[in-house]
């Protein structure tokens, strides 16, 4: 394993920050960390997700991991994070850095050492990636914790982020029976219609990904370039995702024709929605994607898993006209239980952050997004 970065001690005592134990924080590049001990580590904590996982992190490029280190060398807590270039040219100078979970410690710390711990991260991680050129911190709305008061006062403000959250304890039947009228009927309607739902884990639905990323391009083709660059997965993500044995695709089929389909994750008693695509017409003719959502639902409580995450969600009912108000609806008609949990933005040179969000008002002009794209194809 390659040597960390050691945290600066005067860069905690600036912040007049306290903890009692003596502890080390490193920072390593995801690829040289010993991935069996984090993975194992994840195990003893209550907030780890999936999107916590070294299976999850390996996708992405410029991703380290923040360890910390009690006195005998035991790793007792730490954080995934990454950053990324949002400027050609001059991107060294303005990166965001994204980090999808809370700062997570091992569950046999105190509740009041655990805090004190997260505080001292935060602030080392807020000054590290400053001084390596990141204007801004997210913590996203993956994260599954409850740090509002820790973040109001470090950061001086918190978001809500929500999901809907199914139980898979009840049988089949009574899951069903859960589900708002609307759902139950499309359920129905999808098997009246001889929809084919397949299921693979892992490496074994790598070939499944051709006709997802087919549905993938029907419904982003009449998106716009800002939305497609968030939401479309390219196949060679997929393919580092379905990687890990903790990944599942589903895919609906009407008459030989890919009709839905959606990737999902797991971690621990929990399986998450993580994508979903439909061809629209099918899917209007068959309720596809609802079947198929019903389907995995029930194959999850066959391999074991408690609680089935939709992911992202707003926090309240988004008004028709909001773009995520279909997506919205359609997890709400499983009938989960609404639950919250608390991100957030800390600007870290505000100047910069300023200016970039002042761009992006151009985004939408052909002309700037051609310059834009030979910048960027130049600075690589």
């Amino acid at each position: 394993m390659k040597e960390g970065i050691p945290v600066k001690q005067n860069t905690i005592l600036k912040r007049k920050i306290v903890v009692t134990d003596k502890l080390k924080i490193t920072v390593h590049p995801i690829t040289a960390i010993d991935q069996k001990e984090w993975n194992h580590f994840l195990n003893n904590t209550s907030e780890s997700t999936f999107f916590c996982t070294t299976d999850w992190w390996n996708t992405f490029k410029g991703s380290f991991l923040l360890q910390i280190r009690d006195a005998e060398g035991k790793l007792v807590g730490g954080v995934p994070f990454r950053t990324l270039t949002v400027l050609p040219i001059v991107g060294k100078y303005f990166k965001f850095a994204w980090l999808d979970s809370s700062v997570l410690v091992h569950r046999e710390k105190e509740e009041k050492e655990k805090v004190s711990i997260k505080k001292k991260v935060f602030l080392f991680l807020a000054d590290y990636l400053k001084h390596k050129g990141a204007i801004v911190m997210f913590v996203s709305t993956k994260t599954r914790s409850f740090d509002k008061e820790l973040y109001q006062e470090l950061f001086h403000g918190f978001e809500k982020c929500a999901t809907f959250m199914n139980d898979l304890t009840p049988d089949e039947d009574q899951m069903y029976k859960s589900f708002a009228k609307g759902k139950r009927y499309a359920i129905r309607r999808g098997r009246k219609s001889e929809v084919n739902i397949e299921i693979y884990k892992g490496r074994s639905g790598l070939s499944k990904i051709e006709d997802y990323c087919q549905l993938q391009n029907k419904l982003f083709e009449h998106k716009s370039d800002s939305y497609s660059d968030i939401y479309f997965k390219t196949q060679q993500h997929l393919k580092s995702i379905l990687s890990s044995e903790n990944a599942y695709i589903g895919m609906a089929y009407h008459k030989g024709q890919p009709a839905a389909g959606i990737v999902n994750v797991s971690h621990k008693n929990v399986m998450f929605g993580y994508l979903g695509a439909s061809d629209n017409e099918l899917n209007r003719a068959t309720d596809a994607s609802t079947l198929l959502e019903f389907e995995m639902m029930k194959y999850a409580k066959q391999q074991g898993f408690a609680q089935y995450d939709f992911g992202g969600t707003p926090v309240e009912d988004p008004e028709k006209s909001d773009p995520l108000y279909g997506v919205h609806m359609y997890k709400k008609g499983y009938n989960g239980e609404h639950q919250q949990f608390d991100c957030t933005t800390f600007v870290l040179r505000s100047h910069r952050y300023r200016f970039v969000w002042w761009l992006r008002k151009f985004e939408t002009n052909p002309m700037v997004q051609k310059i834009y794209k030979t910048l960027k194809n130049y600075s690589r």
